[in-house]
């Protein structure tokens, strides 16, 4: 009923009723080990991990990063845009697919859109599309020496550089193809020309005179009748370009990662610790299936590092059956704290009418209900804890187990395990809303007296029992009186 509300609410809701020493730092304690509160409570800090930029490369077109804008209506056949991105120059070229691509498609679109103006290139960053991950496309690329970087498991902030010219190329074909959407395709290779010869504040210039060394053409001399000349850039005024350039993106990178650690957590973890994973229930179904994705947990595991990949990413001890990378960035971490308090054991796995079934190992005590009038006794169940045993009553049990579970001597364990008392305050019902801990434990005991409970190798008959039932009702019903009582003197 409670909710599982955060530290501050559940200590002033305790708070309201109960008073000890400690309060607030035991809430704390017993908040931050909850299982149930680790895994279900959405993140409300600054995302873990600072930026770790990728190195900025130091030649053109040599260094690209790579991937799919999908979805888009049927134009000329092509649904989806492959988007190949330059990471030093941030020059771009679009290649339109049809629905149904695969890894040889993309390759040849690839070569027919910038292969044959730039080569292959050293290194490819990209997500882990499927047919990025294929064996086609790796062996296409690495037997010719490109090395392929792939970004970690629901993290696409790795290839930020890609998302972002996507989201440029949305924006073009919004403003001029919203009118006929199934026109786009026709619009692309001016949604790229209009992209490679825009001003870049990060690199200081356009993606055009990056690569050629030379501002873009402009139109305006044609429209307006005006010669137009061209400029034939030597060798070191070349130079001096590409080297403006990376002086412009390192500088653009510091500010990027000063801005951006400002609303960042660095965390750390070791190998060997217990972490929580935040998954993707949409994207996946391996590692954690469920069907009804709004109240899905926001963590799951724990799950245990194996390895620290780089700055900010982990290797997980994940099942053998998960289909998902073993590599996650840090920000879908979150450290788990195991429970310092004993948990409830569940019932057996077996159901009988959607119920858990669960059979009886021992009679801890017996004793006479006045309400009900009749035998009860208390069991403890398989798969539970002594302190767990609940009171039936006594005809709901077999003759014969009775009689088992009875004998005398054998269930002294737990007899023993009963002797340990819980101060709880009962209410002003019967006995059976006496704590069953408490009241065994208090049973036979007299002020000033030494209890020989535990040395008993006999089970106490009914007409003990009863009056050991109403000397605890009667000696515990005067505590709470004086309790309350000087609660009710104390002043405010």
């Amino acid at each position: 009923m409670a909710g599982h509300s955060v530290i501050t609410a559940t200590w002033k809701r305790l708070s309201q009723y109960f008073y000890w020493p400690g309060l607030l730092q035991e809430v704390t304690e017993y908040i931050k080990h909850c299982d149930l509160y680790q895994k279900a409570k959405s993140r409300n800090t600054y995302p873990a991990g600072l930026l770790q930029p990728l190195p900025i490369p130091t030649k053109i077109w040599a260094d690209i990063s790579i991937d799919f804008i999908t979805h888009l209506p049927t134009s000329k056949s092509y649904t989806t845009i492959l988007v190949m991105v330059d990471r030093f120059s941030k020059g771009a070229h679009f290649a339109p697919l049809s629905a149904h691509y695969t890894a040889p498609l993309v390759a040849q679109a690839y070569c027919d859109y910038c292969g044959k103006l730039h080569g292959l290139p050293e290194t490819v960053v990209s997500d882990r599309d499927s047919i990025f991950l294929s064996q086609f496309w790796s062996t296409f690329f690495r037997q010719n020496g490109t090395k392929l970087r792939f970004s970690s498991t629901y993290h696409p902030q790795t290839d930020g550089q890609t998302e972002r010219v996507n989201r440029c190329i949305n924006q073009y074909l919004r403003i001029f193809a919203f009118q006929h959407p199934r026109h786009w395709a026709q619009l692309l290779s001016w949604a790229e020309y209009h992209y490679n010869t825009t001003f870049h504040a990060s690199a200081g210039m356009t993606p055009f005179e990056a690569v050629f060394g030379r501002p873009p053409p402009c139109f305006i001399p044609a429209i307006i009748g005006g010669p137009g000349t061209a400029i034939i850039p030597d060798r070191q005024h070349r130079e001096r370009i590409l080297k403006r350039l990376h002086i412009n993106l390192t500088k653009a990178q510091a500010k990027m990662k000063r801005f951006a650690d400002r609303k960042q957590r660095e965390v750390v973890f070791a190998e060997g610790d217990s972490v929580l994973l935040r998954l993707h229930p949409y994207r996946q179904a391996t590692l954690h299936p469920q069907k009804i994705k709004r109240f899905r947990l926001q963590y799951y595991g724990p799950f245990t590092i194996l390895e620290r990949i780089g700055e900010v990413a982990y290797r997980l001890d994940l099942p053998s059956d998960c289909k998902i990378h073993l590599v996650f960035h840090v920000s879908l971490l979150k450290r788990y704290y195991y429970s310092t308090t004993p948990t409830t054991q569940t019932l057996p796995t077996h159901k009988s009418r959607g119920r858990p079934i669960s059979h009886p190992i021992a009679i801890l005590d017996l004793r006479h209900s006045t309400t009900e009038n009749e035998e009860q006794a208390l069991v403890q169940w398989d798969g539970q804890l002594p302190e767990e045993a609940t009171w039936i009553k006594l005809s709901q049990l077999d003759p014969d187990t009775v009689s088992k579970l009875r004998q005398p001597g054998d269930n002294q364990q737990y007899r023993d395990a009963l002797t340990t008392p819980i101060n709880v305050i009962p209410s002003d019902s019967t006995a059976d809303n006496i704590n069953k801990t408490s009241l065994f434990a208090d049973a036979g005991k007299e002020p000033g007296h030494k209890s020989q409970h535990n040395n008993s190798k006999t089970w106490p008959d009914r007409d003990d029992t009863d009056s050991i039932l109403s000397h605890v009702i009667q000696t515990r019903t005067q505590n709470t009186i004086s309790n309350n009582k000087l609660f009710t003197d104390m002043p405010d």
